[in-house]
C-alpha cells in the first residue's frame, strides 16, 4: 500500500532541502516564523493555511514591546485603531469607525465573550489577567460571523491563556514607581496534582494614576483593580482534555462627568467574576469541544447602576471526512439577565430587568481542490482550498439572522498565499437601541424621548 506524505511532511522536507544549500553564514540569520492560530477556522493552524486577514501576537511580542495591558498590546496589530480616551478608557476598532462605543468588534478571552450587550461595547477596563500567563492575542480584520456569531462584523479578537502545564513553578512580578502606572504587582503558583493534573492559581493588584491633559490639570480618572485567579488542565488520556478556569475581581475606577453643567467626579465600583469549563474529545480523524461558562458582573455608577449574569453552552464537531474534505459543526444556546437601576433623571432602561436568549448553529466545509505543481523535488496537491460555511442565530431583538461566507484560498508555496472571501456578518441591537428613555430639561418640566435611538 503506498504511504502519501501530508502536507506538513511536504513542508518540512522542502524546509530542510532549503537548509541544506545555505552556507554556515547563511544558517545563523535564519529566522522562521509561521505561528498558529485558530480564531479562523475554529481549529489550530498556521496563517499560511488561514482564508483570512490574521494577525496573531505572541507572549514574546509581548515581553519585548514591554506591555503590561492587554488594550495597548492591540496597538501591535495592523489596521486595529486603539485609542486611549482617559487613564481608564480605550476606543478600540478594526477597519476605521473607531469610537468609545464601538459596536462591530467581538472580543474573547480563552473563548468566553466580553461583548456587553448594554451598549455593544467592550469594558476593556475589566479585562485583564497576569500578561505573563498569554500565550497568544488572535486578531481578524474583517467579518468572522460565520462562526462566531453577531457583532463579529469588523473583527474578532481572542485573548488565549497559556495551559497550567506550561506555568509550572512560582513567578512574582512587581512595578513600583511615579507616574501613570503606580504599581502592578502580580504573583503565581503552579504545580502538579498528579502525572494528569496541572494547576495554577494567581493574584494581581494594579494601580494607575491619573491623567494631565494639556493644560496640566487633572483629570480625576485614576483607577485601581485587584484580581485573582485559577486554571486546571487535566489530561485524562491521549483523547481527553479536560479544563476548569476562573477569574474574580473588584476595584473602582473614576470618571469626570457634567451634571447640569457643572463637572463632577463619579467613582465607579466594579466588581465580578466567571467560572469556564471546556472539554475536548480528539480522534483520528476530528475531535469535539463541549465549553460552557458563566459570567457575573456588576458595574455602580452615578448616573446607572447594571448588574449582568451571562451564562453560555457550545459544542463543536470537526470530522475529517477525507484528504480533501473537511467539515465541521456547531449548536450554541446564551442566556442573558441584567437589572439596571432606573435612578438617572437622564435616562432610563424600560423593562428595568431584561431576560435574552440567542440560540446558534453553524456548518463549514473545507475542500481542497486537487492541482499538482512540481517544487523543491516533489509533487504537491491540494494547493487550492475552497471553504464555504454559515451561521445560524435568532435572538430576541432582530430574530433570525443568516451570516453566511464563501472564501477560496491558493497557497503557491510555504511562503506565500492569496485569498478572497464574500461574506455577511451582523450586529445584535443593544439594549441602547430598543429600551432606553432619554430625559430632556425644559422650562415647563422634563420631557421625556422614548423609542428606537
Amino acid at each position: 500500500m503506498p504511504i502519501y506524505a501530508t502536507e506538513e511532511d511536504n513542508e518540512r522536507r522542502a524546509l530542510i532541502n532549503q537548509l541544506k544549500k545555505l552556507s554556515l553564514e547563511d544558517l545563523i540569520e535564519v529566522e522562521t516564523f509561521n505561528s498558529k492560530g485558530g480564531l479562523a477556522a475554529r481549529k489550530v493552524q498556521k496563517l499560511t493555511q488561514t482564508a483570512a486577514a490574521l494577525f496573531v501576537i505572541t507572549q514574546e511580542d509581548i515581553r519585548r514591546a514591554g506591555i503590561t495591558r492587554l488594550p495597548e498590546a492591540l496597538r501591535l496589530v495592523p489596521g486595529v485603531q486603539v485609542a486611549r480616551v482617559s487613564a481608564n478608557k480605550w476606543a478600540i476598532s478594526a477597519r476605521g469607525f473607531n469610537g468609545l462605543y464601538a459596536s462591530k468588534l467581538l472580543v474573547m478571552i480563552d473563548g468566553r465573550t466580553v461583548y456587553t450587550p448594554l451598549r455593544s461595547e467592550v469594558f476593556w477596563d475589566v479585562q485583564d489577567t497576569l500578561i505573563e500567563d498569554v500565550e497568544r492575542i488572535e486578531v481578524i480584520r474583517g467579518p468572522g460571523g460565520s462562526l462566531w456569531g453577531a457583532n463579529a462584523v469588523n473583527g474578532v479578537i481572542n485573548i488565549v491563556t497559556k495551559s497550567a502545564k506550561e506555568t509550572q513553578g512560582s513567578l512574582v512580578t512587581t512595578y513600583i514607581g511615579k507616574g501613570e502606572e503606580r504599581a502592578i504587582v502580580g504573583i503565581r503558583q503552579g504545580g502538579q496534582l498528579n502525572n494528569d493534573v496541572y494547576y495554577r492559581v494567581y493574584g494581581k493588584f494594579f494601580e494607575h494614576e491619573h491623567f494631565v491633559n494639556e493644560q496640566d490639570e487633572v483629570q480625576q480618572d485614576n483607577w485601581q483593580m485587584k484580581r485573582g485567579g485559577f486554571r486546571m488542565d487535566w489530561k485524562k488520556n491521549d483523547r481527553d482534555n479536560l479544563t476548569v478556569q476562573g477569574d474574580i475581581y473588584d476595584g473602582f475606577v473614576k470618571q469626570d462627568i457634567s451634571v447640569f453643567h457643572e463637572q463632577q467626579n463619579d467613582s465607579v465600583n466594579l466588581n465580578g467574576f466567571n467560572l469556564l469549563a471546556r472539554w475536548q474529545r480528539d480522534f483520528s480523524n476530528g475531535d469535539i469541544i463541549l465549553q460552557t461558562y458563566y459570567d457575573h458582573t456588576r458595574r455602580d455608577r452615578l448616573i446607572l447602576d447594571e448588574i449582568r449574569d451571562t451564562y453560555e453552552l457550545d459544542f463543536q464537531h470537526r470530522w475529517q471526512q477525507s484528504e480533501k474534505q473537511e467539515f465541521i459543526w456547531g449548536l450554541g444556546f446564551r442566556y442573558s439577565q441584567d437589572e439596571m437601576d432606573n435612578t438617572s433623571i437622564f435616562l432610563s432602561y424600560i423593562p428595568k430587568k431584561r431576560q435574552d436568549k440567542l440560540f446558534s448553529a453553524f456548518v463549514r466545509s473545507e475542500f481542497k481542490i486537487a492541482g499538482e505543481s512540481e517544487q523543491f523535488g516533489y509533487k504537491n496537491t491540494g494547493n487550492l482550498r475552497l471553504i464555504i460555511g454559515s451561521k445560524f442565530e435568532h435572538n430576541d431583538y432582530s430574530g433570525f439572522e443568516i451570516q453566511p461566507t464563501i472564501r477560496l484560498l491558493w497557497k503557491q508555496n510555504d511562503k506565500q498565499s492569496l485569498w478572497a472571501a464574500i461574506s455577511r456578518a451582523v450586529r445584535t441591537p443593544s439594549r441602547s437601541d430598543s429600551d432606553v428613555e432619554y430625559n430632556t430639561l425644559s422650562d415647563v418640566g422634563a420631557v421625556r424621548i422614548t423609542g428606537n435611538h
